[in-house]
This record gives C-alpha cells, structure tokens and sequence, in this order.
C-alpha cells in the first residue's frame, strides 16, 4: 500500500525530481511487464517510469518517473473518483491477464489524479500470472474497494470516509452488518459479500480449486459492468440549492461579488489556486480558468463535492477536488505517518486563496476564532500570495442561522476582524457588497511574519 513496504523497491525524491528504484533480484520480472506498462501509460491510466535507468548501485537500479503534482488519498476522493480508481484497476487487471500478467494487490492507495485522470502509480504491482490460481488481489478489491461503493450506493455516501479507519480495506462483517437488504441482495453483494463464501475465501482453511484464465476475465468484466451501474446515495444537504435559489444574496450583491472576484482573479499571477467551501465550483471554475499549474478545491459536503468534479472535472486536467473539512483536516496516517495530512500537502503552495462565504461558519458552527482561521489562511498561501475572503457582519441572516448568540464572540466585529487581517496580510483593495454588509477583502501575504 505505502512505498518502504515492498522489498523489491520504492520511490525516491532528489533534487526535485521522483525515482522508482527497483532491486536488481526483481528486475528479470519487472522488465517483462515493461510493455504491457507502456501500454496502459499510453491510456494515462498507469505512470510511466523513463527508461534506461537513471542510475544504479550494487543492489538497484533507479528510474526516474513523472513528478505527481499532489496526491489525493482515497478518502478525500469524490464518488467519482471512487468509481473511476476501481474501474481502472479492473481495467489494468483485464490488460494483465490479457497479456499474460495479474496484479499481485489491488488497494486504492495505489492511485490519485493525475491530468484529469485515475492513475496507478505503484510499478511494481505486475508480476506473471499463474495458471489455475485465483486472483491473489482478489479480496483486497474486495475489502478495499467494492465494500466502499457498495456502502456509499446503498447506505450512505459518506461511508467513504472509513477507509481512513480501515486503509488496509473494511471487516467484511462490519460492511454486511452495515448494508441494507437491497445492497446485500444486489448482484455484487450476493457474489461478493456473502458471509459465508468470505469466512470461507478469508480462513483459507478449504483448498482453492483451480480456476482457469477465461474464469478469472469473465469475473473482471461481472465486476467491472456491476461498478459501472454503482450511483451514491445521498443524505439530505443544507446546501442543496444554496448556489441558485436558495442563496442568501439579493441579486445585485451576488453580480458584484462574482464581478469583484472575477476581476480580482483576472489581475493576478496564478500557478497554483485554492477554493476553500467550494460547494459546486462556480468560483472554483474562475480559478481553473486562469491557473497554470493547479486548482484545489475543498469541500466538505459530498453531494456538492460530486457534483464539482462532475461539471468541472471534464473540462479541466489540473482540477484537484478534495473532499474534506478544513476545520478537520485529515491527519498523517501510518506508523512514522508515511501518509503526509492534508495541511502538510497543501502548506505554502498557492498563489490565490478563497475563503469566501467560509469563515463565519468556522466560527459559529466549529468554534475557531478568526485569529486561528487567518493564520492558516496565510501559512497555505506561497510567499506574497493574494487571498481573496468574504468578512459577514454579525447581523447577516446566516450568522443567526448558525448561532443563537453571535454576540458572545468579542472577536465578530469589522474592526476586529481587519485587524487580524492585518497582522498576516496587507489589505490591498475591499468592496462593500450592498446592501447586506459584507466586504470582499483583496489581501496580500507579508513578506515577514
């Protein structure tokens, strides 16, 4: 799952530059799945590595591989992504076979987005097919991936969050348990989940019969057309429609704040852009528009979060949408914390930051003073990025709705507020947004802190 584990080899970082590194023991079976690597790195569905190798030494050869801009972990993925990152590796598993091969493990920590697209990164997961034996991996897809979809499409989408309990893949008992009847009665479940078949394949205690190689294509392809039907279930949103009708700004504040920003955003240079509350990405894409390296988008609600990448994703190679809570970042997972969080990945990258319409519910709904929230805003920022936030006024009809008592927080005022700004940032232009009271605030990160 995690590079360090796997004695044939790992990744490497010098100089700004990534390498695989492969032992020399593996590299007789490593180098007759080079072709069959080309092939899916062609689909850009599979990362390619630059051949001959870069260097070597006694016991490896080391070469080098495209840099990944960010990586996203599988639970921060919109359902989506979910379904593509299976379908790909169903989809790798079939060209194996095809050619001769398999993949010896099949965990969605072997995948992020990179252009636009579910990438296996992991080179080393190929090794020859045995005849006879059953798909090795087989479980793990299982535990790892199709218990996942099948939770977030018949119980709730926000199960996906339990891979980050369960990285290795979920106790099989525990998805049962947690599956409503048409989700343990549909075609996956029933040949995939049932109880009694698992405690069987799991114990190892019955010898597997042998399986021929058309058994083994005809169960990826049962597979891979029963996730393609897959469709999240979606618990009731607050936000539904919070976009479009249900917006809380009179049409003319609404016009000029989306002027304002759009202005604001065409200014400015942009390698790497950051919406934070991105709900359905109508920011989000501004940013897209003008940024040359990378956008973020962060968001905590996941129908919205879907929804972004479904209308955003097609159009733009370099979106990156992380479903998350920013008030609850992910952490490091891992013994020695080989998975970086959220915030270590995303720390100092961004040349323009959002916060519009953000930090009030941070404060009201997650009790974290401003002063806490700017800082953040400013250590996520790259040195002189520009951040663009929305301050609400204590009287704004959201404060009441996620408040009964806004005015025990001494630090909701415009003058306070500006004066935390000031302390990270210098304030380069502001706009009133009329006739509600809020202000766009265009600030720029201090040189020093």
């Amino acid at each position: 799952m995690i590079s360090g584990r796997d004695p044939r080899g790992g990744f490497d970082w010098r100089d700004g530059r990534a390498y695989r590194y492969i032992s020399k023991e593996a590299w007789p079976f490593f180098q007759a799945t080079l072709p069959l690597q080309e092939k899916l790195a062609q689909r850009g569905i599979w990362l390619p590595l630059t051949l001959p190798p870069a260097a070597e030494d006694e016991a490896t050869y080391l070469f080098e591989v495209p840099v990944l801009p960010l990586i996203l972990y599988p639970y921060e993925w919109p359902f989506p992504l979910w379904r593509e990152a299976a379908l790909t590796t169903l989809t790798i598993q079939k060209e194996a076979l095809l050619e001769g091969f398999w993949l010896r493990d099949a965990t969605p920590f072997n995948l992020t987005l990179y252009q636009g697209k579910m990438c296996h990164f992991d080179q080393l997961s190929l090794e020859p097919y045995l005849e006879g034996l059953p798909w090795a991996a087989y479980m793990e897809f299982v535990k790892a991936f199709l218990a996942l979809l099948l939770l977030m499409s018949f119980r709730d989408r926000r199960l996906g969050k339990l891979i980050q309990l369960y990285p290795e893949g979920l106790p099989l008992d525990l998805v049962w348990s947690l599956l409503p009847l048409r989700g343990r009665w549909s075609g996956l479940g029933l040949l995939h989940l049932y109880p009694h078949k698992l405690r069987r394949l799991a114990s190892g205690q019955s010898k597997p019969a042998k399986i021929p190689k058309q058994r083994l294509l005809t169960l990826v392809e049962s597979l891979i057309v029963g996730v393609e039907g897959l469709k999240p279930r979606y618990p009731a949103s607050p936000w539904e429609g919070y976009a479009t009708e249900s917006c809380p700004y009179p049409p003319e504040a609404r016009e000029k704040k989306e002027a304002t920003v759009q202005a604001w955003i065409e200014r400015l240079s942009i390698g790497w852009g950051l919406d934070i509350g991105a709900h359905e990405g109508g920011y989000t894409r501004l940013l897209a528009l003008r940024a040359r390296e990378g956008v973020v988008a962060l968001e905590n609600d996941p129908l919205a979060i879907d929804r972004l990448w479904e209308r955003l994703g097609p159009q733009h190679k370099h979106l990156y949408p992380i479903w998350a809570d920013i008030s609850q970042p992910s952490p490091p997972l891992g013994m020695g914390n080989v998975l970086p969080g959220l915030l270590e990945r995303l720390q100092g990258r961004f040349d323009v930051s959002l916060a519009l319409a953000i930090t009030h519910h941070l404060r009201y709904r997650n009790l974290i003073p401003y002063a806490i929230q700017i800082e953040l805003l400013a250590q996520l920022l790259a040195p002189a990025g520009h951040l663009i936030i929305e301050y609400i006024p204590i009287d704004d009809p959201q404060i009441k709705f996620l408040h009964s008592r806004p005015t025990i927080f001494p630090d909701h005022s415009q003058e306070a507020f500006e004066g935390l700004l000031g302390r990270f940032f210098v304030v380069r232009e502001q706009v009133v947004l009329a006739p509600m009271g809020r202000v766009l605030y265009l600030a720029q990160k201090r040189q020093t802190l």
